[in-house]
């Protein structure tokens, strides 16, 4: 299996394409149509990196670091190709890695990632020529490590990069990134891709040594800005290299497993996903390819499994692109899961049917557990009301209580004042006696 940044595939308004490809680190392309292809090479000097875009007009764009150390833009048009140096580097001072171009209604996008010697940090950059200059923009940096990134666009031009475990986009209007959105809690997340559907909701496939893994993010309709969960699609341990298409109004997801082409076919872009099941051996022809169009059609996808023998084979497509489809035991196995599919949901509405009933029983048993629960409060109430008048009437004879002690104690207090006045007075007259007595006495 090759590297997926060697094959790209242009797919031109002509129906023609264009595959490009390394060759002994030479850069050559060919087109496909219906006659033989035909190999034409691109560059004498040896190519590190390079990538490809078509615009609206079948214009097609190529970026590509060469050998060399210069960075040179080329353009084809009717007229042939064009190319122009846009950088040449020091490499004892600079390092370039991965590159990549998107040209859009008014400016051409380009994305790399540098690292300045001796620094260990590798910046991903966003280049973007508005026609007069150009404009340089970090959207991060990485320490001790190449970041990986892959972009994907949506049909009014808008751009998004995913790296790592984040994705941002691109404001047309503003020019201005957006801050990085985390799409996947796993840290050893590999390989990840989106694919932004007609609904411009963003798919995202990636893979981790426990599985492949999918979620989507709703951009418009509803609900919006929202995400979907996580799902595991495969449960085999160290998949390879997943990609993910649509083709008419289903969504698929392929990947190698143990030299074998795997599948999973959502027919509800997304939501719900059939089994794993096998589409193909690997052979030595077999590789993954960038895929690039400036149309809608039935099928759009970032990446794909393809061979040619000779002319141009595209994993899944061929399928349903084959007019010879009744000798194709594939569609046979594809029927069969579908119907595998459907019975699935057969049994699981069978089955969510009897919870639905379990429920309804609950339910009934619940109403008339609460029947006699409201019985016994109304029981309760009355008692309650019976407590509270007796309350009333306890209070206030306490409070009758109240009053009666108070003016009880205002009257032992009256009368304490009357037999302290007696008693005060009953005192005086004895010592008043008793002094008579003994003045007689004296006197006698």
């Amino acid at each position: 299996m090759n590297n997926p940044h060697e094959i790209k595939i242009i797919k031109r308004g002509d129906d023609t394409y264009w595959i490009f490809y390394l060759k002994e680190n030479t850069l050559y392309y060919k087109r496909i149509q219906d006659n033989e292809p035909i190999e034409t090479q691109l560059t004498k000097e040896p190519v590190l990196y390079y990538d490809v875009d078509i615009d609206q007009d079948d214009n097609i764009h190529l970026i590509a670091i060469l050998n060399d150390n210069e960075i040179r833009y080329f353009i084809y048009t009717k007229n042939g190709w064009k190319n122009t140096l846009l950088y040449k580097y020091n490499s004892t001072k600079q390092e370039y890695r991965r590159i990549a171009i998107k040209k859009t209604k008014d400016h051409l996008h380009v994305f790399c990632s540098i690292k300045n010697v001796p620094s260990t940090n590798w910046d991903l950059m966003h280049y973007l020529w508005d026609g007069s200059r150009w404009k340089a923009n970090t959207l991060a940096t990485f320490q001790d490590a190449d970041p990986y990134f892959d972009l994907a666009y949506s049909y009014n031009d808008e751009i998004y990069i995913i790296f790592n475990n984040y994705f941002s986009n691109l404001h047309k209007s503003l020019n201005k990134w957006t801050n990085p959105v985390q799409f996947a809690s796993d840290v050893y997340t590999h390989s990840p891709h989106m694919l932004i559907d007609s609904e411009n909701t963003i798919h995202f496939v990636w893979q981790c040594d426990s599985g492949i893994y999918y979620r989507k993010k709703f951009q418009g309709g509803w609900p919006k800005n929202t995400w979907s969960e996580i799902k595991k699609i495969t449960p085999y341990n160290r998949p390879s290299y997943p990609i993910i298409m649509t083709l008419h109004f289903s969504m698929w997801i392929l990947w190698v497993q143990e030299n074998q082409l795997y599948c999973s076919m959502s027919s509800d872009m997304g939501t719900t996903w059939t089994n794993p099941f096998k589409y193909q051996t690997i052979n030595q022809d077999f590789s993954i390819a960038k895929y690039i169009s400036n149309s809608r059609s039935i099928f759009d996808a970032q990446y794909v499994y393809e061979w040619e023998n000779p002319n141009l084979n595209i994993a899944v497509i061929k399928d349903f692109l084959n007019h010879e489809g009744n000798n194709n035991n594939y569609f046979t196995f594809y029927i069969q899961e579908l119907q595998n599919y459907t019975e699935n949901l057969v049994t699981t509405l069978k089955r969510l049917e009897k919870e639905n009933q379990t429920l309804k029983n609950t339910i009934s048993t619940l109403q008339v557990e609460k029947s006699y629960a409201d019985d016994a409060i109304d029981k309760l109430n009355i008692e309650l009301t019976a407590i509270k008048k007796q309350s009333e009437h306890i209070s206030q004879m306490y409070n009758q209580m109240q009053k009666e002690m108070k003016q009880l104690q205002s009257e032992n207090m009256a009368l304490k004042d009357a037999l302290e006045k007696t008693k005060a007075k009953n005192d005086k007259s004895i010592l008043k006696r008793l002094a008579t007595l003994l003045k007689t006495h004296i006197l006698i």
